[in-house]
């Protein structure tokens, strides 16, 4: 059985108010229809782009941009 694996990159925005607090998941989307809150982007620009404008807007908060790689492996069932 030939074993393959593939990876799926993802980047998100992540806010800091203040040195104490917890970072918290800055959203890009919200469809309040379905009450469901999207971050994710594929492309790291869109990303950096978000964190940019938020920065604009909050001054004095700490951003930064977030990297995921997740690995998908078929190893069978």
């Amino acid at each position: 059985m030939n074993k393959e694996t593939s990876k799926i990159v993802h980047y998100y925005v992540q806010v800091r108010k203040n040195q104490t607090s917890r970072p918290e998941i800055v959203y890009h989307t919200i469809n309040s229809k379905k009450n469901e809150y999207y971050h994710l982007f594929i492309n790291k620009s869109q990303a950096v782009e978000l964190m940019n404008e938020e920065k604009k807007a909050h001054p004095n908060e700490q951003f930064r941009v977030v990297k995921i790689v997740t690995e998908y492996s078929s190893d069978g069932w």
